[in-house]
């Protein structure tokens, strides 16, 4: 009786130990009326292996930095770039350079910096600054659009609007009201969407604005 229970308390043990710790092949277990026979084979316990994991005080975040690109790109605005990003990275972002755009004015290989302003001009604007000298979109990162001559219309009160040539009170105050309700101009040439303003009266004041 007690090699009975024997017997059976060992089958059982051994079950356990194939359900705790895995079995890598299956046994067999030959019991016999006089007593326990061996094991086919052993139980085997498969190793484990697990990755090494960095620990968290290694783990560095991946640094970015914002910047503005405006001009002649697809989609102006501000991008998350990540840091040591090129300006060619950043023209990308962007939606790329439009037909008009004067690709070699800048040197796409450069990198950027968090918080820069790039401008990308047209290839006419491109030739105006060759031949007057005056940086085109009124930046060059040594001073503001003011400093260099130019009103910014996303910035400008109606005062510094109305210096604008062929730009009046009523004129200023709907670029004022329209870009409350818009948001900011994007490109000077959107400035165009506001009413009373048209192509002729573009062509006056483009070289005199910036965004």
């Amino acid at each position: 009786m007690i090699k009975k229970y024997n017997r059976i308390f060992l089958s059982i043990l051994a079950i356990i130990v194939c359900i705790l710790f895995g079995c890598e092949r299956k046994e067999t277990i030959y019991l016999t009326e006089q007593g326990i026979g061996e094991t086919e084979e052993a139980l085997q316990i498969p190793e484990t292996s697990s990755s090494p994991v960095m620990p968290e005080n290694e783990r560095q975040e991946t640094e970015v930095c914002m910047v503005h690109i405006c001009g002649a790109v697809v989609h102006p605005g501000v991008y998350e770039l990540t840091e040591g990003s090129r300006i060619y990275q950043a023209v990308e972002a962007a939606g790329g350079f439009t037909k008009e755009a004067a690709q070699d004015y800048l040197n796409q290989a450069q990198s950027v910096k968090d918080g820069e302003r790039l401008y990308i001009p047209t290839l006419k604007e491109a030739e105006q600054a060759m031949e007057t000298g005056m940086v085109p979109g009124g930046f060059d990162g040594s001073g503001t659009a003011e400093e260099n001559g130019l009103v910014n219309i996303n910035t400008a009160d109606e005062d510094a609007l109305c210096t604008l040539p062929g730009i009046g009170s009523g004129k200023a105050k709907s670029i004022i009201e329209y870009r409350t309700k818009n948001g900011e101009f994007h490109k000077i040439e959107d400035i165009m969407q506001v009413e009373g303003i048209k192509e002729g009266l573009f062509e006056k004041i483009k070289d005199s604005i910036t965004v």
